[in-house]
């Protein structure tokens, strides 16, 4: 078990879910041969986040830029159509955005388009129309759950104008991810942000999308004059959501029971909080640990989690396998 579980509940809650895990297991072997070929093939550099769909510090605030990347992140789960596995796609600046990419595009969209889309008034009176029309889709395919996205950028709203009318104050200077002032431990507590499920009785944070809005603003922000430092990086998990998984269990490292291997072949959507579920994310958690040791005892590399996850989920798209479908505000 890793030491640093003690400052981090995820990591902490992960291992106790795969010591009972009866759906999922972890192949060290497999994990092995991955990190083999991840040394030399990738680079374990730090995601800069400059694609075009999120805004640049040249042209924006540093304020615009923060509360772009929070509220962006409140709506960053879930883009695929249950029913007909149809990707959210969006167009912007000539070039068509899907999946999370498209989320984000349409945000920027309406951004350029003066919708007051980083408003704290503005987002605690969204309703779905706005959303419809900030997250036009270009295949009819439209932005998924909406409901709950209603929900999210109304409470998002809420928190900005508790922290008044900007986040940026909690992303400056010095700062922990996880403890009493901790930035990912405060945003995991609010509930545009709360990712936690019950298992064996027990409760069990993942704390997804708080620890991503965390590590993207390290890394848009790194460099510059707004830069804040984190000071206990290793505290980070692997941000377990549909992608990576399946990665990984292409690679042998995550193996599923006959029956669950199946019902993601088919396609057939895993309930929110079944054991099955908790124990993909579970595995995901521990799985990235691991990875982590074995590329710096055994490799020589210096990884931080947050690089280990973006080479893991640009890792992704050579998968072979389905990726598991669960409607979920997690991820």
């Amino acid at each position: 078990m890793s030491s640093d579980q003690k400052r981090n509940p995820v990591l902490a809650d992960a291992y106790r879910v795969m010591d009972d895990a009866q759906h999922v297991s972890i192949d060290n072997e497999a994990l092995g041969q991955l990190a083999e070929g991840l040394v030399g093939e990738y680079d374990f550099g730090l995601a800069s986040w400059d694609a075009p769909v999120y805004p640049s510090l040249e042209s924006h605030s540093i304020e615009t830029v923060i509360d772009f990347i929070v509220v962006g992140n409140s709506l960053n789960y879930c883009f695929n159509d249950m029913e007909t596995g149809e990707k959210f796609t969006v167009s912007y600046q000539g070039t068509e955005w899907s999946g999370a990419y498209g989320m984000w595009a349409g945000l920027h969209r309406a951004l350029t388009n003066d919708v007051p889309i980083l408003d704290d008034v503005y987002l605690k009176d969204v309703t779905e129309t706005d959303i419809q029309n900030v997250f036009e889709p270009v295949n009819g395919a439209s932005l998924p759950m909406i409901e709950s996205r209603v929900e999210q950028l109304n409470s998002v709203g809420e928190l900005m104008s508790a922290c008044g009318g900007t986040f940026r104050e909690k992303f400056s200077g010095e700062s922990d991810i996880y403890g009493d002032d901790g930035v990912v431990e405060w945003l995991a507590n609010t509930p545009a942000f709360e990712d936690t499920a019950t298992y064996n009785g027990r409760s069990v944070r993942f704390d997804k999308r708080a620890q991503l809005t965390v590590s993207m603003l390290y890394g848009k922000l790194l460099g510059t004059d707004c830069a804040f430092d984190i000071r206990d990086m290793d505290a980070f998990t692997i941000f377990p959501d549909y992608g990576i998984p399946a990665g990984l269990a292409s690679h042998g490292a995550l193996v599923y029971t006959d029956e669950l291997e199946q019902q993601i072949a088919d396609q057939i959507p895993i309930v929110k909080g079944s054991a099955e579920e908790v124990e993909i994310r579970a595995a995901t958690v521990v799985a990235g640990d691991t990875l982590q040791s074995i590329l710096e005892d055994e490799h020589g590399e210096s990884v931080i989690v947050p690089v280990l996850d973006f080479v893991l989920w640009q890792m992704r798209t050579d998968a072979d396998t389905n990726t598991h479908l669960t409607e979920t505000t997690a991820y």
